[in-house]
């Protein structure tokens, strides 16, 4: 399980639950997408599938899938739940 400090999404593998810690480093439009989808600080989202060579990372949440780009996950600051 992942339990220490900050992390980011790319390094959590498929099948694990974390909680978002820190939106503040993602680009203002993404920022505001996630939010409008309910995507906070201190939601925990699901890693459900890692995209091949670079591919996106799709998370899910409340029965939503998300496909986020693997650059713009690396600065997604999550912890492990």
């Amino acid at each position: 399980m992942y339990l220490c400090s900050n992390m980011q999404l790319t390094a959590i593998p498929s099948g694990h639950s974390v909680r978002i810690h820190s939106l503040e480093s993602l680009d203002l439009l993404l920022r505001r997408r996630l939010m409008d989808l309910g995507i906070r600080e201190g939601t925990t989202i699901s890693i459900t599938r890692r995209g091949l060579w670079g591919g996106p990372i799709i998370i899910e949440y409340k029965g939503q899938f998300i496909g986020i780009r693997q650059r713009e996950a690396r600065l997604l600051e999550v912890i492990g739940s």
